[in-house]
């Protein structure tokens, strides 16, 4: 018996089904009472105006998409499903904006939870790997943190966890136009979202009916079902791109072309060197994977990697094996192709975030394979202590919050060891915290402007804007002045460890820093008084 069945001994279905309710229930309850509290990001008010002038598209025919997206163009090459449906939600609750949006990217993470449930019961044949798999993503600090801020990547993870199951169904069992339905809604959401990813889905979907065929399955069905599935999933990726709607058969391809060699670089830290986005080594994404998924589950991935290849070549051509193989290419496939291929990337593990499932998964494999290696006198209490090991990261999730995006393992001595080496809050959330506390400072002197300098582009400003409060002004700068001090008519400054954009006006004295565990995200200044000005206030420490 494989390691897979028998550890459906430990966790039986029914108590899969409640734990399934009681993850998605807990899950909502964290999207409407924490979506506030994360900032927006860098590239987020680009995406809001993208997905709104998409939305205008639909409405009034007018290419004004083109237009809004001024510096953002490369942004034509992405879908317009998820922004433009965010756009729609919020377009009459502005003041919401924001939060609308990270609760509507949360929930697209919970959508992913479901998916990897139901690949774990269905694909991988246990209750065991479906529970482990869905523990283990839930807590991972990178992923939980990236589901409420990041509308690029984790509507694209949730798509492509859906396409996965989908195109597993259609290959082990290719009974209808349903299934192929089913399937080609799956690919159509993942296209619909990145639609440069489509070498990589189609190689996916290719391996897979492959395997279908060797396997003895009926090849007309399985040409009947995957000519349905693609006109769908094509249908479903062009439908909500403005981009394509120019050229419905070549623009899709001219994406995955821009994807490939995207023109701008962008300088990235990594193991305390800056590099050229295009000149990074070529473990990049691998060891960014070690370094920031928790070591426990590193070793559960690891063993459920071995059990899965070992189960390959005992079951063959059963469905299972399948599910098993579409696991390895999942996790392995992306980080070797980029190995192979050193594309253009940066901001660590963000433009391969959708392997994270596919580890989960593995590192389901992994639990449930222990289980079922205990005496079956003991299967309970071993179930216990591995959902206990699984669920160790939750601890990272309360000290960093909001910030669990920028989590490391104690193999870089965690953020704090991390930060003068890899990127941490790259994305600048942590700029909502720091003008909260200026917007504090002008509460507390009532008739009296304050002056802010902010270290951000035209990409970065709306991270601060946004939330500017009655009597703040903000005026932007990105020019690294660590010799200066916080000119005459300005009281303080905010800026960003990234790009050391923290060592602006370095003669002005810190008195507030924003970050987690140790780890500096952002830092103010405050303008150095004259003798007879008002004295600065004195600092204040890391939460």
């Amino acid at each position: 018996m494989s390691a897979d069945g028998a550890s459906a001994r430990g966790v039986r279905p029914s108590l899969l089904g409640v734990w399934s309710v009681a993850l998605c229930a807990l899950g909502a309850v964290l999207i409407a009472t924490t979506a506030a509290d994360y900032g927006v990001n860098w590239d987020e008010g680009g995406q809001a105006r993208y997905g709104e002038a998409v939305l205008e598209y639909f409405r009034t025919g007018d290419k004004a998409w083109d237009r809004a997206v001024g510096d953002f163009a490369w942004i034509r090459y992405y879908g317009g499903l998820f922004e433009a449906g965010a756009a729609l939600l919020y377009e009459d609750r502005l003041p919401s904006k924001y939060v609308i949006r990270h609760g509507l990217t949360a929930l697209c993470g919970l959508g992913c939870l479901v998916a990897v449930l139901a690949f774990g019961r269905r694909a991988l044949g246990g209750a065991g790997v479906a529970f482990f798999a869905s523990l283990v993503l839930a807590t991972l600090p990178r992923f939980y943190g990236h589901a409420f801020i990041n509308s690029k990547d984790i509507p694209f993870t949730c798509g492509f966890a859906w396409a996965a199951l989908g195109t597993w169904r259609l290959a082990s069992r290719p009974d209808g136009w349903r299934t192929a339905l089913l399937c080609g809604l799956g690919l159509g959401a993942s296209l619909a979202l990145r639609p440069g990813s489509l070498p990589l889905v189609a190689l996916l979907f290719g391996a897979a009916l492959t395997w279908a065929a060797l396997a003895g399955r009926p090849l007309r069905a399985l040409a009947a079902g995957a000519a349905l599935a693609w006109a769908v999933a094509w249908v479903g990726m062009v439908a909500v791109w403005p981009w394509s709607h120019e050229n419905p058969l070549l623009n899709p391809f001219r994406a995955v072309a821009t994807a490939l060699s995207f023109p701008r670089t962008i300088t990235t830290l990594f193991e305390g060197t800056v590099f050229e986005s295009d000149s990074l080594p070529r473990y990049y994404f691998a060891k960014y994977l070690a370094i920031t998924t928790p070591p426990a589950v590193l070793l559960l991935t690891a063993l459920g990697s071995a059990v899965a290849l070992r189960d390959l070549w005992r079951e063959r051509w059963q469905p299972r094996s399948l599910g098993l193989a579409i696991v390895l290419f999942w996790l392995y496939a992306p980080l070797a192709l980029a190995a192979v291929s050193t594309p253009n990337v940066y901001d660590g593990l963000r433009h391969v975030l959708f392997v994270l499932p596919g580890l989960a998964l593995a590192a389901g494999l992994g639990a449930s394979a222990l289980v079922a290696w205990a005496p079956a006198a003991r299967r309970g209490l071993a179930t216990a202590a591995l959902a206990g090991v699984c669920a160790l990261p939750a601890a990272s999730l309360v000290r960093l919050h909001p910030y669990q995006a920028t989590y490391f393992n104690a193999f870089v001595g965690g953020v704090e060891g991390a930060q003068d080496r890899y990127e941490t809050d790259y994305w600048v959330t942590s700029y909502k915290e720091a003008v909260e506390w200026v917007n504090a400072r002008a509460a507390e002197e009532p008739g009296r402007e304050l002056r802010v300098l902010v270290a951000a582009n035209a990409w970065s400003r709306e991270a601060a804007w946004w939330y500017l409060g009655p009597g703040v002004q903000a005026t932007p700068f990105y020019r690294w002045q660590p010799r200066a001090g916080i000119p005459k008519g300005y009281d303080y400054s905010i800026a960003t460890t990234r790009y050391r954009l923290d060592e602006s006006f370095g003669r002005s004295p810190i008195v507030h820093r924003v970050g987690r565990d140790g780890a500096t995200f952002a830092v103010i200044r405050e303008r150095v008084a004259d003798p007879d000005e008002r004295r600065p206030r004195g600092a204040t420490s890391l939460r």
